[in-house]
Order: C-alpha cells, then sequence, then structure tokens
C-alpha cells in the first residue's frame, strides 16, 4: 500500500525513530516554546495598539471626531457589559463588541489559570526529591 510506505518513509526522514522519549519531549517543548512566543509577540502587538487608540481618546481628544469619543473610551473598549444587564444590543458591530470583551476575559482568565497550573507544577517537581520529599537545593 501506499499510505504505510510513506509514512515509513516521513518517519524515517524527520529521524525521530532513533531519538530517545527525553530529546523528543525536548523538541517537543522547544516547537511550543517558539509557537506561543509568536502567539505571545502578535497579541502584544494587537493589544497595545487597542490600549494606544483608546487612551488616545481621552490623552488628546481633538484627534477624533467628537461622535467617536464616548465609543473609544477604556471603559468602553475593555470592559464588558454584565451578563444580568438589560442593555438590548443595537446593531451587529455592538453584538460583536460584547461577545469579543467577553471572549477576551474568558480567555485571558484561562490562560492565566493554566500558567499558574503549570507553574506549581513545575515548582513541585523542581522541589521535590527522588523519595518524593521537598529538598534543601533549588536548581
Amino acid at each position: 500500500m501506499v499510505i504505510p510506505s510513506s509514512m515509513k518513509k516521513v518517519s524515517s526522514m524527520s529521524g525521530t525513530s532513533h531519538r530517545s522519549p527525553a530529546v523528543d519531549r525536548r523538541v517537543l517543548l522547544e516547537a511550543l516554546r517558539k509557537a506561543y512566543l509568536f502567539g505571545f509577540a502578535i497579541s502584544t502587538v494587537i493589544h497595545v495598539a487597542a490600549l494606544s487608540i483608546s487612551l488616545a481618546s481621552i490623552l488628546t481628544p481633538g484627534m477624533f471626531a467628537t461622535g467617536y469619543l464616548a465609543l473609544l473610551r477604556p471603559s468602553r473598549v475593555f470592559i464588558p457589559v454584565s451578563l444580568f444587564s438589560t442593555v438590548q444590543v443595537s446593531s451587529i458591530g455592538e453584538g460583536a463588541l460584547y461577545f469579543l470583551q467577553w471572549d477576551d476575559l474568558v480567555g485571558s482568565t484561562a490562560l492565566g489559570c493554566g500558567q499558574r497550573h503549570c507553574l506549581a507544577m513545575l515548582v513541585d517537581q523542581n522541589s521535590a526529591g527522588k523519595d518524593g520529599r521537598v529538598s534543601s537545593r533549588r536548581r
């Protein structure tokens, strides 16, 4: 068959068949580190741009038409409307704003909790000795 022979070629070309699990894990972690760094960089640029425009509406209001000043305030851009509010969405843009505000809040919270959990696991792994007790020496 074509598929199994192709898979053998791919695995032999990648050179992973003779690597130890520790090396594979290190390669995976390095690749994930690069991917997360790229995502973090893109996210940072986007958030800084949004924050800059929003703060510019307060610091230099003359740059914007008066109709946009209230819409660009940081409290309007970054703080989502309460889920228990009776506010009715008047346009698709406003609905998208509310959705993206909650998406950003929930996603950031989940990411922060996940990072905290991973950090706690790393600290536990580094502080535990071979017998499971906490060692006095930190790595």
